[in-house]
């Protein structure tokens, strides 16, 4: 049996260290991300008028909308691992 099966990510709390601290990095760029720009190839692709500019990199070669996809999963298990109320469902990115 997997140790992920028999015990949920939302059951684990790290303790004060450099593991906690990398979460806590992680939180914060998180929620430094601008949901306008995660959106704006989104927008782009649906014929939408922009909001905002989009994110660099692969945001503008090719692989449009992969930083959403990363901050979507981001997203998901950080609401899983952390106490954060601004974590929970309903909370928007930036």
């Amino acid at each position: 049996m997997y140790l992920e099966a028999a015990l949920p990510r939302s059951a684990v709390r790290l303790l004060p260290g450099p593991f906690l601290d990398a979460q806590a990095t992680a939180l914060g760029y998180l929620l430094s991300l601008h949901t306008d720009r995660l959106l704006a190839p989104l927008r782009r692709e649906a014929n939408l008028p922009p909001v905002a500019e989009s994110y660099g990199n692969w945001e503008n070669s090719g692989l449009d909308g992969h930083t959403l996809g990363h901050a979507l999963s981001g997203a998901a298990l950080m609401s899983a691992v952390t106490d954060d109320p601004g974590q929970k469902p309903g909370r928007t990115l930036g």
